[in-house]
């Protein structure tokens, strides 16, 4: 992952982030979140702005665990009021570095007070493994060369690929 690559690089290859009101009930929540595949929701106020996050951990710790009725549950009473966010501009390690310390792994994206985007570990996961081939790919073209120049310099591992020797 590039030390510069920001998130708003990340955004780009991403759908609109799904928001739902802040009175809306649970059960509400958990069926937009099933319906479109997701485990986190961007709660908002009438005006837009946000007012929280909801995840698929708040819901089974704080109303299934608890045996409260999503029916009459309110995602204001559920949510992660204290939203932690990045601006466009941050770095994808400055957005690693966030989820780490804080254990979450959802970060909103705001810009003048305007949501922008989500990012989530699972997208910095993808960065980093595309980085991570990339480098293989690299190393694999240099390998080829060095043997194909001096014969017998590389080695073929028992998993397939060639070290020097």
């Amino acid at each position: 992952m590039a030390d510069s690559e920001t998130v708003s690089s990340v955004m780009r290859s991403k759908g609109e982030v799904l928001t739902i009101s802040w009175d809306a009930t649970i059960l509400e929540a958990a069926k937009l979140m099933r319906e479109h595949g997701v485990g986190c929701l961007v709660a908002v106020y009438p005006d837009g702005r946000v007012a929280g996050i909801l995840s698929e951990r708040d819901i089974v710790r704080k109303v299934v665990a608890e045996a409260s009725s999503p029916e009459s549950t309110h995602v204001s009473a559920v949510m992660t009021a204290k939203v932690i966010a990045l601006k466009p501009d941050a770095t994808l390690t400055r957005a690693r570095d966030i989820m780490a310390e804080y254990s979450i792994r959802h970060l909103p994206v705001i810009h003048r007070g305007k949501l922008e985007g989500m990012v989530s570990s699972r997208d910095l996961m993808a960065v980093e493994l595309q980085s991570a081939q990339e480098i293989i790919k690299e190393q694999r073209g240099a390998l080829q060369a060095a043997e194909k120049q001096y014969p017998g310099i590389t080695k073929l591992t028992t998993m397939g690929g060639r070290v020097l020797i």
